[in-house]
C-alpha cells in the first residue's frame, strides 16, 4: 500500500481532532464515508478530511483538488473572501458543522496537501 498525495484549496474549518470517532466507520450511514473524498469528488461538494497522525479534521467544500498530484497542480486563486463564491459556500460549510456536531465556526480558505 502506498501513500498518495492530493492538493486541496476548500472552504471550511479545522474542527479538530476530538470530533473525529473511529466508531463513526462502522455505521450504516457513516458520514466518513458519504462525505470521503474520491475519485469522483469535485468542486463544490463537501468532504471530511482526517489526518491519521491526528493533525486536522477539516470539515470543508472543495474549490479545487489536484488528485494524487498529477502534475496538473492548483489553477492560480485570489484568495477572497468577500465573494458571493466564498460566502454561499462558508454558510453551506457552517450549517453541516453545526447539524453534524454542534459547533460553530468560521469557515476559512483553506489549502493542503492531504495524504492517504
Amino acid at each position: 500500500m502506498g501513500v498518495r498525495s492530493h492538493n486541496f484549496l476548500l472552504i471550511g474549518c479545522n474542527i479538530g481532532s476530538e470530533y473525529y470517532n473511529d466508531e463513526e466507520w462502522g455505521k450504516e450511514d457513516s458520514l466518513y464515508k458519504k462525505y470521503d473524498f474520491n475519485r469522483k469528488s469535485k468542486s463544490g461538494d463537501i468532504v471530511i478530511l482526517d489526518d491519521c497522525s491526528a493533525k486536522y479534521f477539516i470539515v470543508g467544500e472543495i474549490v479545487q483538488i489536484d488528485y494524487v498530484c498529477e502534475g496538473s497542480g492548483l489553477e492560480m486563486t485570489v484568495i477572497d473572501e468577500s465573494t458571493e463564491q466564498f460566502k454561499r459556500a462558508a454558510q453551506r460549510v457552517k450549517s453541516f458543522i453545526l447539524d453534524t456536531y454542534n459547533l460553530e465556526v468560521k469557515p476559512k480558505y483553506i489549502v493542503l496537501t492531504h495524504h492517504t
